[in-house]
């Protein structure tokens, strides 16, 4: 049965000592036993949370469930079978407090239960405190969910993400603006609250060219935001970082003359939250695979969900914590008996490579592709708009774009 270890942590406080360091005592690992920690953080809403930990837990229970069969079916002898077919037990680490507080738990949790690797994982907000604690382990991170990864996520030698979240769209939003800019357009960010949206604010500031006449300011009272958009000009450029509930108050305001774009990370690609009178004043930043795409995909998903009695909520979230587990699986039995969190991050990269046909899943992206060296999956988005009639489903109005670094 899955091991629930819900823990609020030791209550510790301060910066991690310099005294950990690799390895623990336990690796987590055992000939018929795998140990892992899923971590989510506390800026995460209680119904993303449930929706989270019903699909992780009931994924997690499937896997183990196969493994058993399998094991009674086999003739192959006992040692082999549970090198390959290992049940996994799941610890739920949920950190309480400010993310200076975040390494002094999971170090607390790990000399606890020591672990393999953590598995998927979830936060809005900084994650920066979980990399640099498996950093420090050498602990693999597998694709958590996140709307903003570290700004040094690829280079992470322990982790693999499924994308940069707001740091790519504003990566992929200042080539698509570098054109209009220069020709003396200026820049109006629009950042609501959360780590996230300022993410994706200063990466597209850091991304324009020094000469680009650009402001951002914090989404306010209505009155505040018509004057601003009112002041706007055709050439021009508006970029909201918005959640849901921050898009709905657009009804009460007219669009600006400007081009306005939009991140969909921020909404979990629910681009139905967007208000009717701005749908045709907007391109959406969209690291998702177009609906037409990705029917197959989806009936996948949805096919999976019902199958286990889940509610269908999220199909990002919950489609990217179905690859997480079911990725793991097939990259663990690639690897035989030769298992171990060196070994599972090199093949983690080796196996999500261009030719797989791991890459074209049931998860949102329309491919997860990793190379030697790179450790975010998705490095492009389309630019959409919203269907008419069917605001949920976006329209192209460009090709995939993809995003370039930041020159330093």
């Amino acid at each position: 049965m899955l091991n629930l270890f819900l823990s609020a942590g030791e209550p510790t406080t301060g910066n991690v000592p310099s005294r950990w360091m690799p390895p623990y005592s336990s690796s987590g690992l055992g000939i018929d036993l795998l140990r892992l920690a899923t971590v989510i953080t506390p800026d995460v809403a209680e119904e993303t949370r449930a929706i989270f930990l019903q699909t992780l837990i009931a994924a997690v229970d499937e896997k183990n469930a196969a493994s058993s069969d399998r094991q009674r079916a086999a003739s192959e002898p006992r040692e082999l079978q549970a090198a390959a077919e290992r049940r996994w037990d799941l610890d739920i680490w949920e950190l309480k407090g400010a993310p200076d507080t975040w390494g002094e738990q999971l170090h607390a949790w790990q000399r606890k239960t020591p672990v393999f690797a953590l598995l998927s994982g979830l936060g809005d907000g900084a994650w920066e405190p979980v990399q640099q604690f498996c950093e420090t382990l050498q602990l693999p991170c597998w694709f958590p969910s996140l709307l903003a990864p570290p700004a040094d996520a690829d280079t992470a030698a322990y982790s693999l993400y499924f994308s940069q979240g707001t740091r790519l769209e504003a990566r992929v939003l200042a080539q698509a603006l570098r054109a209009r800019l220069a020709a003396g357009g200026a820049l109006t960010q629009l950042v609501g609250a959360g780590y996230a949206a300022s993410a994706g604010a200063l990466e597209l500031a850091a991304a324009l060219p020094a000469t680009v006449r650009a402001v951002s300011q914090a989404f306010a009272g209505t009155g505040e935001m018509r004057a601003c958009l009112e002041s706007m000009r055709a050439e021009d450029a508006l970029v909201l970082w918005l959640a849901p509930n921050e898009l709905a108050a657009l009804a009460q305001l007219p669009p600006p003359l400007a081009a306005g774009f939009a991140s969909s990370v921020l909404v979990h690609a629910q681009l139905e939250h967007l208000p009717a009178s701005w749908r045709g004043a907007l391109q959406w930043v969209h690291l998702y695979e177009l609906p037409l795409r990705r029917t197959g995909g989806t009936a996948t998903l949805h096919s999976w969900i019902g199958s286990h009695g889940l509610p269908l909520a999220d199909d990002v979230l919950q489609s990217e914590v179905l690859f997480a587990t079911q990725y793991l699986r097939y990259t663990l039995a690639a690897m035989h008996d030769k298992v171990s969190r060196n070994r599972l991050i090199k093949s983690g990269e080796r196996l999500l490579r261009a030719d797989s046909v791991i890459g074209y899943s049931a998860t949102m992206y329309p491919r997860l592709q990793l190379a030697p060296g790179e450790h975010c999956a998705v490095r492009g988005a389309y630019l959409v708009r919203s269907a008419d009639g069917a605001p949920g489903h976006p329209a192209p109005d460009h090709g995939w774009v993809a995003a370039r670094m930041i020159e330093s």
